[in-house]
């Protein structure tokens, strides 16, 4: 049976947003540029792909792996500031 594990759900998510995130910040310019007289009318959709073409999983993998970086930065952190368990008696 699975369980649920809020935290790594929650990085899985976080981690597909930042790259979704990321991806329109690297294609703001292609969309604020305006089509030439006479171009098709997916200019912008053709010149969006034509930016993305190969960057994609690195812009995945660069997000994953800043978020899954950030979460086990704060989870040590609480793990650091948590007291330690009493010694066991023998």
């Amino acid at each position: 049976m699975v369980r649920f594990v809020p935290r790594l759900t929650l990085i899985l998510v976080l981690g597909f947003v930042v790259s979704i995130a990321a991806m329109y910040v690297y294609v703001l310019p292609v969309l604020g540029t305006t089509p030439p007289p006479g171009a098709v009318p997916q200019w912008h959709e053709e010149q969006v792909k034509q930016r993305l073409r190969g960057k994609v999983h690195y812009f995945l993998f660069g997000s994953y792996g800043s978020v899954a970086a950030v979460a086990i930065s704060l989870m040590s952190r609480r793990a650091r500031r948590s007291t330690p368990l009493p010694p066991r008696p023998r």
